[in-house]
């Protein structure tokens, strides 16, 4: 097999911790890997907090380019700095390499489990500072091993 070491990424560990993350966005990359099909950009921060236990660990995100859900983009592009009014065109270069604030919080999957995801309004400029956690921050209770008790019989 020939390959260019050049070429292969080293893996991070993925931030594991709700709330806000001070972070660089490290790669961007315009796939066409959305459920239904859609352009979308599979954005990665870099976590640059060297207080902080997640720093050097990674975060994903994937915004779809669609008019719907464009607020996203906007919201993010405003966290880092890039002007939102009138009209643009986007690349993702326009975002690499600019830090802003990205907040976590657990949130349901397609299958009901609890994921650690960008939250909604997660995005917040360097100068915002890291404010409030997103929502509750609170880590899904773990499943009980073990026997039921009475007192956990809801009848």
């Amino acid at each position: 097999m020939d390959l260019n070491w050049d070429d292969v990424k080293t893996k991070t560990a993925i931030v594991s911790t709700p709330g806000w993350h001070l972070c660089r966005v490290d790669t961007v990359e315009q796939t066409t890997t959305s459920k239904k099909g859609l352009a979308q950009w599979q954005i990665d921060f870099l976590v640059m907090d060297e207080s902080s236990a997640e720093d050097g660990h990674s975060i994903r995100d994937w915004l779809t380019l669609t008019q719907a859900a464009m607020w996203r983009m906007k919201q993010l592009y405003t966290a880092l700095g890039i002007s939102t009014t009138g009209r643009a065109t986007i690349h993702p270069d326009d975002i690499a390499g600019r830090d802003c604030w990205v907040g976590l919080e657990y949130k349901p999957d397609t299958y009901g489990e609890q994921k650690l995801k960008v939250a909604a309004n997660g995005y917040r400029s360097v100068s915002q500072g890291a404010g409030p956690a997103p929502h509750p921050a609170a880590a899904p209770e773990p499943e009980k091993s073990g026997p039921i008790t009475e007192d956990e019989i809801p009848f």
